[in-house]
């Protein structure tokens, strides 16, 4: 994780920051495999390489073709963020950037199609993936507000 992380620093956002679509790790895959977004991928196979060959363990890396680079995702839901803080009374659960997917999440409470067909005219339907998820909380649930952040810590609450 701290080669990733070194590598993210000093290759990707120095010098391809402009083609870096985001990058996750992905515990499913082999024991885990770092994935490596990248705009038009077929076109950038050179940088691909270069990038690889600084990665000390490069077996586990793949590389995944995007449309969008992390910086355009950040700026998008940035966009959506203060359009949501501007407009409280609307429905919206909450907001996420998606590397995996390379969209922006925008969860709402309910099914609402004009809120819908109006993020999709304002922010443009390719960039999002609107859905809806308005989780319940409950004492029990994995979610819950006193879960334990840490095996040694509890949240106390009063009711």
């Amino acid at each position: 994780m701290n080669s990733a992380r070194k590598i993210n620093k000093e290759v990707i956002q120095s010098k391809f920051s402009h083609i870096f679509g985001g990058m996750y790790f992905d515990h499913l895959i082999d024991g885990g495999v770092l994935k490596i977004g990248i705009v038009n991928s077929q076109a950038n196979q050179a940088a691909i390489k270069e990038i690889a060959d600084k990665i000390l363990y490069n077996d586990k890396v793949q590389f995944y073709n995007t449309k969008y680079t992390y910086s355009q995702l950040k700026e998008k839901l940035a966009e959506i963020n203060n359009f949501v803080k501007n407009n409280p009374q609307l429905p919206i659960s909450y907001t996420s950037l998606s590397v995996r997917n390379n969209n922006i999440i925008v969860a709402l409470k309910q099914t609402d199609d004009n809120l819908t067909k109006n993020l999709n005219d304002l922010f443009g339907a390719e960039f999002l993936n609107i859905t809806v998820d308005n989780p319940i909380v409950t004492e029990t649930s994995r979610s819950a507000l006193t879960r334990p952040l840490n095996w040694r810590f509890t949240l106390e609450y009063s009711r």
